[in-house]
């Protein structure tokens, strides 16, 4: 018996090893390590259909910069005397003002305006309400300006907006009201440029009465005893005076910063603004490992896109052009970044540069493309949006709610487009109101399955679209066309396919402002 009871424990103990082998192959099975930095690795990726569907996303440059509602870069210009000498117009003034409303860089400087940004009306859910009825699929707002002060719960930045300021998690609280609306969530980083943001606060003045004063980016942790920011280092917020190149320290905490970023928050998207200084080799460690988080957190797919702006490997990932779109179709999924008005509120220059009609128009344009928009709105320093960009929105959505058909989960089709109107290639080329606008001869076509969609950019006075492309024996199309309809119109289209083109003649007023999507059939 005891022999008998040893064999079946033994077997016991070999079925139970056995099965705890199969069970440690199973969790290994998935190589969640694809990638590493080097080129054949990450041209692995491939862009996720979530945002290769989605089209449109809202960006949001909000941050203690907003609160001056003067400029988004006052942390940068505020320390700069001389307003002539290679400042932009932008950045012209912004020190005199910050001596007039605050006082002097060596006695208030950047640190001293984190703790009068409050947010305090700030409503989360009711702005990602608002910008879903925009029609945007993807959220994004800032995690990080150049001016190096972060908006979430860093564990690696003790200058962020849980410790002081809001007092909240603001990276969070985005995060919690996207998801609910059943959006994706992304952030942006632009911490790899705060190597130089700050180097003129550890300056002084060069002239007038402060002459030779330093400005307060030379104070450290010790002389906090008795102010607001005791206990807290402004060097870790300005950072050392800064050389030709970021120090070993520099590299590590900027690693440490945006690897926590993307993993305690589960973002589906990580935006950066460019390389920045000298930082290749840590950007495409984030990127590997990014992807590689991801794609464990997803049970190996990968849903992780990156946007990097002029990208020195675009295959690795999603080339961003900011105010600036491609001339022509691209192979690979791209994006554009603009705003409706400008990157951050200024105060009493509400003017919408590109209202909803140039938007809709640019928007059909990326499309046809292969590309997304990401669409910019600028956000007071409370946490309010103004008035004049909430309408654009609204229109945005409306016209969206009739034509979405023709833009969410399409695919570019043989060629983008038609017509007199060409975009022009590169950053800040974007049109704006004051440009020539498109006409209703400038056609646009995306595609879904069997189905193409051809968009007029305007609507014509005499009711007459011809589409050139899809003539009989067109060398870009040698298929029959059997229905031609109009979204957001169940009346029957007159149309007809000749051998100059499809000409189709409107029955009804225009569906929709702007410019109007006609579904055809073969």
């Amino acid at each position: 018996m005891k022999k008998i009871l040893q064999l079946i424990c033994t077997c016991l103990l070999i079925i139970g090893a056995t099965t705890s082998c199969d069970s440690k192959k199973k969790k290994v099975k998935i190589d969640y390590e694809l990638f590493d930095t080097s080129d054949t690795s990450l041209h692995n990726y491939e862009t996720p259909k979530w945002f290769r569907d989605a089209k449109l996303g809202i960006f949001l440059h909000w941050g203690v910069g907003s609160q001056t509602e003067m400029c988004g870069w006052y942390s940068r210009w505020m320390y700069y005397q001389n307003d002539t000498t290679g400042i932009p117009d932008f950045g012209k003034k912004i020190y005199t003002h910050h001596l007039k409303t605050y006082g002097h860089p060596s006695e208030i400087g950047f640190k001293d305006i984190i703790p009068t940004w409050k947010a305090e009306k700030w409503n989360p859910d009711a702005l990602v309400t608002l910008f879903k009825e925009a029609g945007a699929k993807y959220i994004v707002p800032l995690a990080v300006h150049h001016d190096n002060f972060d908006n979430f719960d860093s564990s690696y930045q003790e200058w962020n907006s849980v410790n002081m300021g809001p007092k909240r998690d603001i990276i969070g609280d985005w995060a919690k009201a996207t998801r609910k609306q059943g959006l994706r969530f992304g952030a942006s980083s632009h911490a790899g440029r705060s190597w130089r943001h700050h180097k003129m606060a550890h300056a002084s003045d060069t002239h007038g009465k402060y002459k030779d004063v330093p400005y307060d980016g030379v104070l450290r942790k010790k002389d906090g005893k008795g102010k607001w920011w005791e206990g807290f280092d402004p060097q870790e917020l300005y950072g050392v005076k800064p050389g030709k190149k970021p120090d070993s320290l520099f590299l590590k905490k900027w690693y440490n910063r945006t690897t926590e970023l993307y993993d305690k928050y589960d973002l589906d998207l990580l935006y950066f603004d460019g390389i920045g200084y000298q930082l290749e080799k840590e950007y495409r460690k984030v990127i590997a490992g990014f992807y590689n988080t991801n794609r464990a957190k997803n049970n190996g797919k990968l849903e992780a896109v990156i946007n990097i702006k002029n990208p020195k490997d675009p295959k690795a990932v999603v080339h961003d052009y900011e105010k600036g779109v491609s001339k022509k179709l691209v192979k690979y999924a791209w994006q554009t970044d603009t705003p409706l008005s400008s990157w951050y509120y200024i105060k009493n220059k509400t003017e919408i540069k590109k209202p909803a009609s140039v938007i809709v128009d640019m928007l059909i344009d990326i499309v046809s493309k292969n590309g997304n928009l990401l669409l910019n709105v600028a956000m007071k320093g409370d946490g309010t949006l103004d008035e004049s960009q909430t309408n654009e929105l609204k229109k945005l959505g409306e016209w969206l709610s009739v034509n979405g058909e023709a833009i969410y989960g399409t695919r570019p089709w043989k060629i983008y487009g038609e017509g007199p109107t060409k975009a022009i290639e590169g950053h800040y080329k974007e049109f704006t109101k004051e440009d020539k606008p498109y006409t209703s001869e400038d056609i646009r076509f995306t595609t879904k399955g069997a189905v193409l969609y051809a968009i007029a950019l305007d609507i014509p006075k005499d009711q007459k679209i011809v589409v050139k492309a899809l003539a009989i024996n067109s060398k870009y199309n040698n298929k029959t066309i059997t229905n031609v309809s109009i979204l957001g119109d169940e009346n029957p289209l007159i149309w007809e396919q000749t051998d100059k083109g499809l000409r189709i003649q409107l029955v009804d007023e225009a569906p929709s402002n702007y410019a109007i999507s006609f579904k055809i059939e073969f």
